[in-house]
């Protein structure tokens, strides 16, 4: 039950995220203002989303990258995950 909680405030906070359109400073204060619970449910799952993200925006670099011909292990220097990692993600993607 409880991760069912947990990955439905995920998605209603990554929504709520996505449409209204609000700094991150003014995000931040009005988290601050929210009881203890759920103020550290929000800031996991926005930590999860940037991450997510960032994850995202590095398998782009690759898939990008080798498409222009840039190697593997100057992929891997550039997003900073490993050779068998990027390997991982093109092959993934040739399929």
């Amino acid at each position: 039950m409880m991760k069912v909680k947990r990955n439905f405030s995920y998605t209603m906070i990554v929504y709520l995220l996505e449409v209204i359109n609000v700094s991150k400073e003014k995000l931040l204060i009005l988290i601050e203002k929210l009881p203890v619970n759920f103020k550290n449910d929000i800031m996991s799952t926005y930590e999860m989303a940037i991450n997510e993200g960032i994850e995202k925006e590095k398998m782009e670099v690759i898939l990008k990258g080798y498409k222009k011909g840039i190697s593997i292990n100057d992929l891997s220097d550039i997003t900073g995950l490993s050779i068998s990692k990027v390997r991982e993600i093109i092959e993934k993607d040739l399929k």
